[in-house]
């Protein structure tokens, strides 16, 4: 599993990420459809991740959450890094080249 380290030690990759979807979508629900996890996983990925931080991200409420102040600078924070990292991974996937590869069949199914 992937930590990203900050000043207050380190925090798991996958937590920021269904802590992203959580707070994009209001609904832990529809943020476990997304990342094809369970509500009652994401529930624990975003209670533990309030622990290590020591704050509530979201209010819970009877439809849903809610950003607490404090979740929704986290998520701008979140949301920024996150969409960074995915630059610089399709960066570093574009040094590669492009990538070819041979398929050997004969001519009868070739030209099917």
């Amino acid at each position: 599993m992937g930590l990203i380290s900050t000043g207050f030690g380190r925090l798991p990759l996958k937590s920021l990420a269904v802590f992203e979807a959580a707070a994009r979508h209001g609904t832990f629900s529809a943020a476990a459809g997304e990342l094809a996890m369970t509500q009652a996983g994401v529930s624990q990925h975003i209670s533990q991740l309030e622990a290590d931080l020591g704050i509530a991200l979201f209010d819970r409420k009877h439809r849903g959450v809610a950003l607490t102040s404090a979740g929704a600078q986290f998520h701008l924070s979140v949301e920024q890094r996150l969409r960074t990292l995915a630059d610089g991974v399709t960066s570093v996937r574009r040094l590669g080249g492009e990538r070819t590869f041979d398929i050997l069949t004969d001519f009868g199914f070739a030209a099917w």
